[in-house]
C-alpha cells in the first residue's frame, strides 16, 4: 500500500448520460387554446350565468353608489358670523347734522376743556373740526341759495348747538374775534385742498348771528383773501356768502360787506349774480332801518349805471327795490331833509338816465313837502346847479 491517501467514490459513467426531457410544445400550446377559447357561456348554465353576473353588478353598482355617497356626503358648513351693516353715509348736510352722537360731541368738548382749560381757541377748534369729518357732504352751490336764509346753522339740532354756543361764550369776545378770523381762513385753505369745510361754515355762521361786528373788524385782511381767492369761484363765493352773513341781523354791517367786499366784483361773471343778488335781498330784509341819503345815492347809481354782466332779471330785481329805498330813506320823520338837496340835485345833472331823473326828482319833492327849510337849501344851490333846477321844475311841471 502506498503512503497516499485516495478518494473513493464511484466513478461517473460518461455513457450514463439521460437525454434530456422533451417538452411535448405542442399538445401545450393547444391546450392553453382550448382553455382561453373556452367561455362561460359554454361550460355554466344559463341562469348561473345570470346570476354570477347579475351579483357582479350589484356589488358594482353598491360600489359606486358609495363611492358617491362619500362624494356628496355635506361638509359640516362652518358657521359665518353675522355681517356687521354698515350705516349708508348721509347725502345731506341735515341727515349728516342729525346722525351725530350729541354724547360723542359733548365729551369731546369736555375732554379738550380738561386737557386744555386755558386754550379757548382749541376748544373750538377742535369742535369745528369734529363738524368737518362728521359732515362730508359735496355741495353743489356753496351759498345755498335754495335753501332757508340761515342754512345750514338752522339745520343743527339743538343739543349741537346748545354746545357751540356754550363754547363760544366761555371763550370770550376777544378769543372769539380771534377764532372767526381763524375760522375763515382754516375755510378757504381746506377747501383748496379738497377737504371738507362744512364745521368751518357752521361756527362762521353761529358767530356772525350772535355778533355781526367781528365781520368789519378786519375788513382789509379779508379784502386779501377774497383776492387770493376770486380767481376759485367756489372759495370765492365761501367767502362772499361767509362775510355776507353779516347782513342777515344788521343791515349796516351788510351794506359795508357789500361795498367794501362784492361791490368790486359786480361786473365780474362768475359773481355778478350772487353780489347783486345780495343787494336785493339786503335792501327787501329790513323794513324799519332807516337808511343815510350817502347809501341811498350809492345804491340809485348801482341800480342805474348799466353795469355789464348783470342779467336782464337781476336788473328788472334791482329796478324794484327802487321804491322800498325811498321808503327807508324817510321813514325816520324826525330828520331835517335839507341836507339832502345839495346831493340829490348834482345826481340830476351826473346821471342821464331818465327813470333814475324822474326818482330822484321825486325824492326832491318829498323832501320840500316834509321840510319846508328844503326850500332854502334849494335857494342856495340854485345858481351852482342850474342844469339840476331845470330838470326839477320840468319834472314838477309835467
Amino acid at each position: 500500500m502506498s503512503g497516499q491517501w485516495e478518494v473513493v467514490g464511484k466513478k461517473k459513467d460518461k455513457n450514463n448520460k439521460q437525454p434530456p426531457q422533451k417538452i411535448n410544445s405542442t399538445k401545450d400550446t393547444k391546450k392553453k387554446s382550448v382553455v382561453s377559447d373556452t367561455k362561460v357561456e359554454d361550460v355554466l348554465p344559463q341562469s348561473q350565468i345570470k346570476n354570477l353576473f347579475g351579483k357582479n353588478k350589484e356589488i358594482q353598482k353598491q360600489e359606486k353608489k358609495k363611492v358617491e355617497t362619500q362624494v356628496k356626503k355635506p361638509q359640516k358648513k362652518v358657521e359665518k358670523q353675522p355681517e356687521v351693516v354698515k350705516p349708508k353715509p348721509p347725502k345731506s348736510i341735515e341727515s349728516a347734522l342729525n346722525s351725530i352722537n350729541v354724547e360723542e360731541f359733548k365729551n369731546k368738548f369736555e375732554t379738550n376743556k380738561t386737557l386744555f382749560p386755558d386754550a379757548y381757541i382749541i376748544w373750538l377748534k377742535e369742535l369745528a373740526q369734529f363738524l368737518n369729518q362728521k359732515v362730508v357732504i359735496e355741495v353743489a352751490d356753496p351759498t345755498f341759495k335754495n335753501k332757508a336764509e340761515c342754512f345750514p346753522y338752522s339745520a343743527i339740532p339743538s343739543p349741537i348747538r346748545n354746545i357751540m354756543e356754550k363754547a363760544a361764550k366761555e371763550a370770550g369776545r376777544e378769543n372769539i374775534q380771534v377764532f372767526y378770523d381763524i375760522s375763515l381762513q382754516a375755510m378757504a385753505t381746506d377747501m383748496s385742498k379738497g377737504l371738507p369745510a362744512i364745521g368751518h361754515k357752521l361756527f362762521i355762521q353761529l358767530l356772525t348771528l350772535g355778533d355781526p361786528k367781528l365781520v368789519v373788524m378786519n375788513l382789509s385782511k379779508h379784502i386779501t383773501l377774497r383776492n387770493s381767492y376770486q380767481n376759485r369761484q367756489p372759495i370765492g363765493l365761501s367767502i362772499l356768502w361767509a362775510l355776507g352773513q353779516a347782513g342777515i341781523k344788521d343791515f349796516n354791517i351788510g351794506y359795508k360787506v357789500f361795498q367794501e367786499i362784492m361791490l368790486p366784483l359786480i361786473e365780474m361773471k362768475n359773481y355778478s349774480r350772487y353780489v347783486t343778488t345780495y343787494l336785493v335781498d339786503l335792501i327787501n330784509r329790513f323794513n324799519d332801518v332807516p337808511i343815510t341819503k350817502e347809501q341811498y345815492l350809492s345804491i340809485m347809481d348801482i341800480v342805474y349805471s348799466n353795469k355789464r354782466n348783470i342779467a336782464p332779471d337781476l336788473t328788472q330785481s334791482l329796478y324794484n327795490i327802487v321804491p322800498k329805498l325811498k321808503l327807508l330813506l324817510f321813514i325816520n320823520n324826525t330828520d331835517k331833509y335839507n341836507g339832502f338837496i345839495e346831493p340829490l340835485l348834482k345826481t340830476l345833472a351826473l346821471n342821464e338816465n331818465t327813470m333814475c331823473r324822474n326818482e330822484v326828482c321825486d325824492v326832491i319833492i318829498t323832501c320840500l313837502q316834509k321840510d319846508h327849510t328844503c326850500f332854502g337849501a334849494w335857494n342856495k344851490n340854485y345858481t351852482k346847479a342850474l342844469p339840476s333846477s331845470a330838470i326839477l321844475l320840468n319834472y314838477i311841471g309835467m
